[in-house]
């Protein structure tokens, strides 16, 4: 009965460790994920309390109602149909932790609990990784069960398909932006910087809409592939300039700024259809990550399956990445060596 006993409260110590220790799982994500990171210093990582699904407001307009008058004359009051609602389903993901009883047997003690945490170490960065493949996806992965990514919000071609309920063939201003440079990134023969001059023109765009103050008009982050990084570093070497956000330096992001914009490189982010390099431009105040607050990063109680000889708790998240204006978003694609 010693060890009987024993061995129950060693599952409720190893359980309640675990469940102590998730409350820092979401801060252990954030600074390894360039998109969670940026989101959350934001302000834009937030919680949803329930609901069979993810429903938000999209401005579609502004109010174009003429608004001069003189003396007594009397106002018009037109109804103005700009604002509709957007909806998402909500995605969830997991790691699990499992511990076979053989192992809990030959680590006993204090091994018992090294060996936890290294199980629980391997989960967060599976489970870290796997959310920032996601985030550039579009969606459909595994029956469409997966966050609907970069992929789709910012897509390469906007003009067809259905995002969060809204048809982007018929509804222009649910499109992003995008500019396909389709050439090297340095036109050595006319000494032109073509990969900057065209994020120029495609940070504008995306500035256009007069929605946002001055400060959050155009994009605030740019998250591109590695080359794309690089090859945006040596342009700011031709023209003898190069600025850093020390804020994500500090952090732990390698980056440069464009246009009073933060520029990050990610292995995850992947090439454009042609195979060549290119870049999501994020303006975050039109994107957010939402979480439920009961699965963000929740751990489970260790639990014995009936069939099995182990030991498994569970790293459950629950959310989706939403936008609400896609005009303010754009795609630099086609940026190539030479």
């Amino acid at each position: 009965m010693a060890a009987t006993s024993q061995s129950l409260v060693n599952d409720v110590v190893l359980s309640s460790t675990l469940q102590r220790r998730s409350q820092g799982y979401e801060n252990q994500i954030s600074q390894q994920i360039p998109l969670f990171y940026w989101l959350k210093r934001k302000g834009q990582y937030k919680p949803v309390n329930g609901g069979t699904r993810i429903e938000w407001a999209v401005e579609y307009g502004l109010d174009d109602s003429e608004e001069s008058y003189s003396g007594f004359d009397e106002f018009t009051l037109p109804e103005q149909d700009n604002v509709t609602i957007a909806y998402a389903n909500w995605k969830q993901a997991y790691k699990s932790i499992v511990i076979s009883g053989r192992d809990r047997m030959i680590n006993t003690g204090q091994k018992i609990f090294d060996l936890l945490e290294q199980k629980e170490k391997n989960a967060i960065e599976s489970l870290q990784q796997q959310m920032n493949e996601r985030f550039y996806s579009d969606g459909t992965g595994n029956d469409s069960k997966q966050i609907t990514g970069l992929g789709a919000i910012i897509a390469e071609v906007s003009t067809t398909g259905t995002l969060f309920g809204i048809n982007r063939a018929n509804e222009a201003w649910w499109r992003n932006q995008g500019k396909d440079t389709n050439a090297a990134y340095y036109d050595t023969t006319n000494n032109v910087p073509t990969m900057r001059n065209d994020m120029v023109e495609l940070w504008l765009k995306c500035g256009r809409l007069a929605a946002g103050g001055k400060k959050d008009r155009y994009p605030d982050l740019i998250l591109g592939s590695e080359n794309y990084y690089m090859y945006y570093d040596r342009t700011c070497s031709k023209i003898g300039q190069r600025f850093v956000n020390t804020n994500a330096a500090d952090a732990g992001f390698t980056n440069l700024k464009f246009m009073g914009a933060t520029l990050i490189h990610d292995y995850d982010c992947p090439q454009d259809a042609g195979k060549a390099e290119k870049a999501f431009f994020i303006n975050s105040r039109f994107m957010q990550l939402k979480y439920h607050p009961q699965r963000n990063f929740k751990v489970t109680a260790l639990q014995s399956p009936e069939n099995q000889d182990a030991f498994v708790a569970k790293v459950l998240w629950m959310g989706e990445l939403i936008c609400t204006n896609c005009a303010k978003q754009g795609l630099h694609e086609g940026v190539k060596l030479s």
